[in-house]
């Protein structure tokens, strides 16, 4: 073998080398349960799944976690012998698994918990991601949950509410906020309905939230991530499944709801470019010089912005819109146009040049260099 040849060999068995000794671990670790590592927190452990106790990954490190609670319970020992592990697992399943689910807790726990934290905030408007603190103030078997998604539910108000009339004074008296116990769907059209009103559209960047203590707003939707949900009904489908779909897809329309973005952006460019054309035509109409090819000719300026007022004859919903700019993206990046054939060809219909002055015949090339050389 040549020294080439020979390098390549032992490349290939380092690179097997490599790959077979992790692979083979991982196996006896598998096949051998009584050797594996007793480390946690940020050493290196393998799975394990005993009662309620399941592994949740954090960076490169896993560590147990109780389904119940929002921080992770470690182990701080680095090693942890059989016995100290099966009772650590045992007592915190005792403690956790009668409540992983919160709505079965007992409603004066719910309301010690809604009394705290009005007690703290001074209403009960609780943001969405709110989780309950470890502290004295809150019942310890609240700690760790989304008090808003288990309390703000049509379960629990059918659960503890309904059939109970006198509670309903006791949380009106800490400003319950009764609107939310609705059905999503709800609430989510009433946020685009306001979203609508505020910005004459319902065209929802996806990291919108709706703004907390803003008055213009309902309290019960305060909070609500109406892009995200926005963006999940667009690519998801997110409530148009079921029985119910026609008639929520016909509620979505009769506010304009624009399910392809991208058909949307360039219908807008498109008919941007239809109206710059017939004004510009209007007014190089006395203009004798112009070729037919240049009166049929889109020559956009790369920064042409559509001016604002109504003067200059422009749809108000196209008032600002950067026109040159967008030519230009077309042209270099295919914007709108890239994988739609169908786009590009209705462009040229109406005369958008695509590669600026690469689709001159050679007659207008011709015509220049004789203008050029006759100046200079």
């Amino acid at each position: 073998l040549s020294l080439r040849q020979l390098s390549h060999v032992i490349v290939v068995i380092l690179y097997c080398i490599n790959f077979i000794i992790p692979l083979v671990e991982s196996l006896s670790t598998r096949l051998s349960p009584s050797k594996r590592p007793r480390r946690y927190g940020n050493s290196s452990c393998t799975k394990i799944q005993r009662g309620r106790i399941s592994w949740h990954r954090h960076s490169k490190s896993r560590f147990p976690c109780c389904p119940a609670a929002a921080t992770c319970i470690r182990l701080t020992n680095n090693d942890v012998d059989e016995n100290t592990e099966l009772r650590f697992l045992k007592d915190v399943t005792a403690v956790w698994t009668k409540y992983t689910d919160y709505g079965d807790l007992p409603y004066e726990s719910a309301l010690r918990a809604l009394k705290a934290y009005h007690e703290v905030h001074g209403n009960l408007v609780i943001p969405r991601g709110f989780i309950v603190p470890s502290r004295d103030e809150y019942p310890p078997e609240w700690h760790g949950a989304k008090l808003s998604r288990h309390i703000y539910n049509m379960k629990w108000w059918q659960k503890h509410i309904a059939q109970h009339s006198h509670r309903v004074a006791q949380l009106n008296q800490l400003g319950f906020v009764w609107e939310r116990l609705q059905p999503e769907w709800n609430l989510f059209m009433e946020s685009l309905v306001y979203y609508s009103s505020m910005y004459g559209n319902v065209m929802v960047p996806s990291s919108f939230v709706i703004p907390h203590e803003d008055e213009r707003w309902p309290k019960a939707i305060w909070g609500y991530p109406l892009g995200n949900v926005v963006y999940r009904v667009r690519f998801r489908n997110d409530f148009l499944l079921g029985e119910n779909a026609v008639e929520r897809k016909n509620q979505l329309d009769g506010l304009d709801f624009v399910f392809d973005v991208s058909e949307h952006n360039f219908l807008k460019f498109f008919r941007a470019l239809r109206m710059y054309s017939k004004i510009e035509s209007e007014n190089n109409s006395r203009t004798s010089s112009l070729s037919p090819r240049e009166h049929t000719t889109i020559r956009v300026p790369s920064k042409f912005v559509i001016p604002t007022g109504k003067e200059f004859g422009w749809p108000e919903d196209l008032w600002g819109y950067p026109l040159g700019a967008k030519c230009l993206a077309v042209r270099q990046k295919e914007l709108y146009i890239k994988n739609h054939p169908d786009r590009k060809k209705a462009l040229e219909e109406i005369g958008f040049r695509f590669s600026g002055n690469a689709t001159l015949g050679w007659l207008d090339v011709v015509h220049a260099a004789a203008i050029y050389s006759q100046m200079h």
